[in-house]
């Protein structure tokens, strides 16, 4: 890495322990304005990085839509949004994660997949999470099957690259959906002290596994 990817990297590192002080001591406005510059400052380092990938840069960018949106998570228009934005996000991510991976995928296992995840959506938005999501189980059921697609693209990666890049992918995905997770908890169920801490740390890690991960692997 030359200088300025050193000190970007240096900046997102420092940026990020702030937004976390402040998360923790829950001030509100402090956190929001750090929270605005987190994408933006990851963007900057794989930029840097020289990584020239358009679609790694628009699922940050939807990253950052989902943040700006997740700040009002107490409105449902908001919320939907943030939904709404980290999955087209996420979509970005499955797409760059299965081109890297060079997997041909056959049409009929992704319609088979497609069809088991319609039928597992249906019956788990109807039934289990139905008495915990209520009138959004249907949003909070797809939004899970995708995070879920995110966790299977990154195990056939981590199969076709056993290497440092392609587990930073995964790690990336096992930590967004245990952000995503206790988000569900405290907006559904009940808050938490610090809670916007312990959405943010999984969250922060999540995101730049998987953009750090998958630019290492764009550099090869």
């Amino acid at each position: 890495m030359d200088l300025l990817a050193w000190l970007s990297l240096a900046w997102l590192v420092v940026l990020s322990l702030v937004h976390l002080i402040l998360s923790y001591k829950e001030k509100k406005l402090s956190r929001g304005i750090t929270k605005v510059f987190l994408m933006p400052s990851l963007m900057l380092l794989i930029y840097f990085l020289k990584v020239s990938n358009v679609f790694l840069y628009l699922a940050l960018t939807f990253g950052l839509l989902g943040d700006l949106f997740m700040l009002f998570k107490d409105k449902k228009i908001f919320l939907y949004g943030g939904f709404v934005s980290f999955a087209i996000g996420h979509f970005f991510y499955i797409y760059l994660i299965l081109k890297i991976a060079n997997i041909s995928l056959n049409p009929l296992w992704i319609s088979l997949y497609g069809v088991a995840v319609v039928f597992i959506v249906i019956y788990l938005a109807s039934t289990i999470l139905k008495t915990k999501f209520k009138k959004d189980s249907w949003i909070a059921t797809i939004y899970g099957a995708i995070l879920f697609t995110v966790l299977i693209s990154a195990l056939i990666l981590t199969s076709t690259h056993r290497d440092l890049a392609s587990g930073f992918v995964l790690f990336g995905s096992l930590l967004f959906i245990a952000s995503d997770v206790y988000l569900g908890h405290t907006i559904y169920e009940h808050s938490e002290p610090h809670e916007n801490f312990y959405i943010m740390l999984p969250y922060l890690l999540g995101q730049c596994g998987l953009a750090l991960g998958l630019a290492m692997l764009l550099l090869i």
